[in-house]
């Protein structure tokens, strides 16, 4: 199959990468299709790969102890999602299910490793690019849990929220 990268992609996998970076780069994705209900992405299970929706639409979702299904979140055209195991290895946090029909783009960390080799400017975009999502991302979840614990639901909570926060920025080496 020929993916043509004959414009630039809206997702930030693509974010200011020249029409040569982006065909590099697609040589070495591959593209899978899933239907509605499709598990994609499995939390608790460990996969190293960047995944990037074509087209479609995804929920990402964890799983309770009692089984109980929480949204975290709905996804579409340009999303990536499975970053956090592919820069760190570790379990998958969340799972991701197809909610409509999608295209998903895969880049597994090996090919990511021989891209780093190829063409190194490519893999250093991603890299970026995805450094820029899990900041938003992060930012996100502080502001949702600061307004948590300032709404009152998390009555009592706001100490505990600003050591965990004081906690999280301490462990960082420099």
């Amino acid at each position: 199959m020929t993916l043509e990268p004959k414009k630039p992609s809206r997702s930030p996998l693509f974010e200011n990468m020249t029409l040569d970076e982006r065909e590099q780069t697609l040589l070495l994705m591959e593209r899978s299709t899933f239907t509605k209900d499709d598990c994609i992405l499995k939390q608790g299970e460990s996969t190293q790969a960047l995944r990037m929706i074509v087209q479609g639409e995804c929920e990402v979702f964890k799983t309770g102890k009692n089984n109980e299904h929480l949204s975290l979140a709905k996804i579409g055209t340009g999303s990536v999602f499975g970053e956090m195991s592919f820069f760190h290895p570790a379990p998958h946090s969340a799972s991701v299910k197809a909610i409509k029909n999608a295209d998903i783009l895969s880049l597994t960390k090996e090919n990511y490793d021989m891209l780093l080799e190829k063409c190194p400017e490519a893999a250093y975009k991603i890299a970026f690019g995805m450094a820029h999502v899990m900041a938003d991302r992060l930012r996100a979840m502080d502001d949702w849990t600061e307004n948590l614990v300032k709404k009152g639901n998390g009555e009592g909570k706001k100490e505990e929220w600003q050591d965990f926060r004081a906690q999280l920025y301490s462990f960082w080496q420099y």
